[in-house]
């Protein structure tokens, strides 16, 4: 059975107990339907047979997420490539992500490539530090945390994006943000974001390179990480799978690995 979904609301009420059964693995479908109060700006679908469920979601600019069965994945792909809605990434376990692209490049040609290996880690149990530097960002900050994200989305490799839209985001999630200043400038940030009943991610965990080495990243995610604890909520991030440094960080402040997920592009044919 194939369903299209017509609002986010639907899709969310009628897969609330697959969602909840893998919270961390299906955080972005909640956060993306809740957008979506008709399917002009996306689309959210789900293929079934028997106990099996496949679901499939996708907001604005952001990647076609995925989760469920991969033995689905070659029905999906034949719904999208007979004039479905479009894509360019997908979002999931690497067999998901994988099994899909390979069924759908059978129909429609092209190929692949891997964009970002990454791992859900999420922290049960803090390995306390001293944050005594940690301050919330105001207002005042805008401007400076906005020249400071995109100098983070350049180094970590992010589809450019233009200053307006960047310090947008920046006053949109600033009730999230902390930092640390050292000189007058801030030389480290975090924030929270995707924020649910019970889940809560720490992001945009970025030092400035003039003051690497100084144990300031582990002190913002060190009070993040605590402030969502004691809400009551678990938190989560997500980390590149090669990068060791900040991998070992967050092990060193008490998160564990949870989940691979994988960000894939589809290269159409030319």
């Amino acid at each position: 059975m194939f369903v299209s979904y017509r609002t986010g609301e639907d899709f969310l009420r009628d897969n609330a107990r697959l969602l909840a059964a893998r919270p961390l693995e299906t955080v972005f479908f909640p956060a993306n339907a809740r957008q979506m109060s008709d399917m002009s700006n996306g689309f959210a679908l789900r293929v079934s047979e028997g106990d099996e469920s496949l679901l499939a979601i996708r907001y604005d600019r952001w990647p076609m997420v995925l989760y469920g069965s991969s033995a689905l994945c070659p029905q999906l792909a034949r719904e999208l490539a007979q004039g479905g809605p479009p894509f360019e990434r997908v979002l999931g376990s690497e067999e998901v992500t994988t099994a899909f692209l390979t069924a759908y490049e059978v129909i429609r040609g092209g190929s692949h490539r891997l964009v970002n290996a990454m791992d859900i880690m999420r922290c049960d149990r803090l390995l306390d530090c001293p944050t005594p530097d940690v301050e919330r960002a105001t207002k005042a900050d805008i401007d400076e945390l906005t020249a400071l994200t995109l100098r983070f989305n350049e180094d970590t490799h992010q589809s450019p994006r233009s200053p307006e839209d960047v310090r947008s985001d920046v006053a949109a999630q600033l009730e999230g943000c902390v930092l640390i200043r050292r000189g007058g400038h801030i030389a480290a940030m975090a924030k929270r974001t995707r924020q649910e009943e019970h889940l809560c991610s720490v992001s945009g965990v970025y030092t400035h390179p003039d003051f690497r080495g100084q144990g300031l990243a582990r002190q913002v995610v060190t009070h993040l990480t605590r402030t969502i604890q004691e809400e009551g909520r678990l938190p989560y991030l997500f980390v590149d799978q090669t990068n060791p440094i900040t991998n070992h960080l967050y092990s060193s402040i008490g998160y564990t690995y949870d989940a691979p997920i994988w960000e894939t592009e589809y290269l159409s044919p030319a």
